[in-house]
């Protein structure tokens, strides 16, 4: 079993004041720290070598609020001041409000000036919004040619591909694409060979407690806080689309507190292993929960016709007609967990999840109703990627 230990230091010192296990929590007492700008670093050592380091810059201030009226950062000023000065207790705001202090001036004429551009430019942006619309839908529609799949809705209708069919055959070296307009930069491990039986090694010892033996997924209740946690299904999903969330998940374009300490912890190398031991799985799908056979039509019209009215384009184009994926940047749905799903397309809206390709799902996730956000997760989590899936009613 890997060891992993965590090393916490505070600005330039070089002994760490905290050393921890994995997933360990501590207390952080700021009144023993000057107030001003200071940083916190984190090392992770596995067998007396740092293997990751993450810096988080932070301020401290505990000290009294001080206000100054009378003058202000960048004032040309000459002669006598009259100026006054004061200190509230720290984190008592209500005892001192600074701008009964300040002389109250007439609006500038320039804001004026502003306020009309910033007018003129709302109104612009919602005369343009149809045209913006069409062009999203084009770009939309282009985009599904990465996958491979045809955009005519016979052909939408008839492709019956799989991960386990993905798995199989000869594998290139790993490459990982970005296009232009992507959020994630280049991720600098092209061309390198991965190695499945070492990433079945680390998958058994970080992976299978909350994503399953098999990576089938699971649904825990967290011991500590009583709430309920859902692990995704990962088994048989793309090689390049696993290494591409661990990536997100360790520079803060996905956000999740388990994952987070995991995919830091891994190195380039650990994360294509272990996704080619993933991409390899294929664990039977658990038995179909009973769904409303309208919420099931519902959400099957949304994979194969979208809603373009709405910015959102249809499922199928991109995730594939029977939710079997397409590649690096478009992952199978088919079997998912349906509250997973329906999280993710809210961390879509609200923006907490930021590494959609072409920035395509944030628009689809802000078109749909709550009601079709759950119709399509229903949706996703009935069918399965083969062609005898058992699909709703037309």
């Amino acid at each position: 079993m890997i060891d992993i230990r965590i090393r916490v230091y505070l600005d330039d010192v070089t002994t760490p004041f905290q050393e921890l296990a994995n997933g360990e929590n501590f207390n952080f007492d700021t009144t023993e720290v000057p107030d001003g700008r200071h940083t916190l670093r984190l090392e992770t050592v596995e067998d007396g070598r740092v293997t990751g380091v993450r810096e988080v810059p932070f301020v401290v201030r505990n000290g009294p609020g001080i206000a100054v009226a009378g003058i202000r950062a960048g004032d040309e000023v000459r002669g006598d001041l009259r100026l006054l000065v004061n200190a509230s207790e720290g984190g008592i705001d209500a005892r001192y409000d600074a701008h009964s202090m300040e002389t109250h001036r007439g609006i500038p004429f320039w804001m004026g000036g502003v306020a009309l551009v910033v007018i003129l430019a709302c109104a612009v942006y919602i005369a343009t919004d149809p045209f913006r619309q069409r062009k999203y839908d084009a770009l939309a529609e282009q985009v599904t040619s990465l996958s491979g799949r045809s955009l005519t809705p016979a052909a939408v209708s008839q492709q019956p591909a799989s991960p386990a069919e993905s798995a199989a055959g000869n594998r290139s070296p790993m490459e990982i694409d970005v296009g232009e307009g992507d959020y994630l930069p280049l991720i600098p491990i092209a061309d390198k060979p991965a190695d499945p039986e070492r990433g079945a090694e680390i998958f058994a010892v970080r992976c299978t407690g909350c994503h399953g033996a098999m990576g089938e997924g699971t649904v825990q209740e967290k011991v500590t806080l009583g709430e309920k946690g859902v692990y995704p299904r990962i088994a048989g999903q793309n090689r390049k689309y696993i290494v591409r969330q661990l990536v997100s998940f360790a520079d803060g374009w996905r956000d999740s507190p388990q994952m987070l300490p995991m995919a830091l912890s891994l190195s380039d190398q650990d994360r294509l292993d272990v996704a080619a031991h993933i991409e390899r799985l294929a664990p039977p799908y658990p038995p179909r929960d009973a769904v409303d056979t309208k919420m099931l039509v519902l959400g099957k019209s949304l994979s194969l016709f979208g809603r373009s009215k709405r910015g959102v384009s249809r499922c199928a184009a991109c995730h594939g007609a029977n939710g079997a994926g397409g590649g690096a940047n478009f992952p199978w749905l088919a079997g998912q967990n349906p509250e997973y799903l329906v999280t993710q397309l809210y961390k879509w809206r609200k923006g907490s999840r930021r590494n959609s390709w072409m920035h395509l799902m944030r628009p689809v996730a802000q078109g749909l109703t709550e009601v079709e956000i759950t119709a399509v997760a229903a949706y996703y989590a009935h069918i399965r990627p083969t062609s005898d899936a058992l699909e709703p009613p037309n």
